[in-house]
């Protein structure tokens, strides 16, 4: 097991060839240094953190970002967290070369503190499944962000409203393709689009639909 400090190498021998390697994660990479609960098919923290990522860039004003199909809220905690340092330890940090660049590092988090890279202002989320809003709930209770997480279904037109926003909406949606959600692509984009009237939409979706 990974404990900080260590330093592991791994000798795998097979017939008559050896292989080295040296062990500089530690953990395995998609972990991000909290414990997160997870629901049913939840995306790992990395992949949410690298499309998010993606969504915000170019944005230049305030925001809001609303996953209204949250599940345990993993897009919407990575986002709240989206300027702070990473949390968790490499084992590459232990080596000696590291020490070398220990001073560049810690003058990147510094910089963080004062110059975010987003201007995000809250998170907020809906779902349909009680289960899932509970562990959302409990994934964003220690937030340094507004964080909003309520029950709500995206095709009831009278649930889920945001009311008065003054900042641009940014909408993520992972919906639970296939037997729990009947439809296609375009029926969550009118769906999102009737409901919030986004600024810029991120939606994952099977390879198989098109969107005109």
């Amino acid at each position: 097991n990974y404990k900080k400090g260590s330093q592991t190498i791994y000798v795998r021998i097979f017939r008559y060839k050896c292989n080295i390697s040296l062990d500089l994660s530690g953990e395995a990479n998609f972990k991000r240094g909290k414990d997160q609960k997870g629901s049913i098919a939840s995306l790992r923290a990395s992949t949410a953190n690298a499309l998010l990522r993606i969504l915000f860039q170019g944005i230049q004003n305030p925001f809001v970002l609303v996953d209204p199909m949250c599940g345990a809220g993993t897009f919407l905690s990575e986002a709240a967290e989206f300027d702070s340092a990473l949390n968790r330890e490499f084992s590459f940090k232990s080596f000696p070369i590291f020490k070398e660049y220990e001073s560049q590092i810690l003058e990147v988090q510094e910089k963080l503190q004062t110059e975010p890279l987003t201007m995000l202002k809250q998170v907020i989320g809906f779902d349909n499944n009680e289960k899932a809003i509970n562990v959302a709930r409990k994934n964003l209770k220690d937030s340094s962000l507004e964080c909003q997480i309520e029950k709500a279904d995206l095709f009831n037109t009278k649930e889920g409203g945001l009311g008065q926003i003054d900042f641009k909406k940014v909408i993520i949606v992972n919906p639970p393709w296939g037997k729990r959600l009947p439809g296609s692509s375009q029926d969550i984009l009118k769906a999102v689009y009737d409901k919030y009237q986004p600024d810029r939409i991120g939606l994952l979706m099977p390879a198989r639909w098109k969107i005109n």
